[in-house]
Parts: structure tokens; C-alpha cells; sequence
């Protein structure tokens, strides 16, 4: 248990370190298939400090498939 918890704080590390880098470079608005990650909403709301600019900057459009095949 304490692997996988370590292992996911690396991710989410690694995606936020990502995504801001893209945003620093001027890739602001990012297409993401599936719901955003909490943390990362929680940012775009100003719920913490210090937070890089590229984070601030970035707008996220979550993509989602509607519907679906009724065959």
C-alpha cells in the first residue's frame, strides 16, 4: 500500500509538472479525454498559493462521449 501511494504522488507530480511546463511554452488550452484532475481544478478555482503562473494560465476542455450505440 505504501508503493502504490508513493507511486501515485509521483503521477500526480509528474502530470502537473507536465501540464504547467506546456502551459510555460504557450500551449494554454489542452483538449483531455476525461475529467480533469481535482488538484488541477482546485488551482484554476485559486484555492492555493504560490502556485506557478503556468498552472494560473492553462485552460483544460474535458472531452466526453455522449450517448452511446443503441444496437
Amino acid at each position: 500500500m505504501e508503493e502504490a501511494i508513493e507511486l501515485s504522488c509521483r503521477y500526480l507530480l509528474e502530470e502537473i509538472t507536465v501540464f504547467s511546463a506546456l502551459s510555460d511554452q504557450g500551449w494554454k488550452v489542452e483538449l483531455y479525454p476525461g475529467p480533469e484532475l481535482r488538484v488541477l481544478v482546485d488551482i484554476a478555482k485559486g484555492e492555493y498559493s504560490r502556485i506557478p503562473q503556468g498552472l494560473k494560465e492553462r485552460v483544460n476542455v474535458e472531452l466526453r462521449i455522449a450517448g452511446g450505440r443503441t444496437d
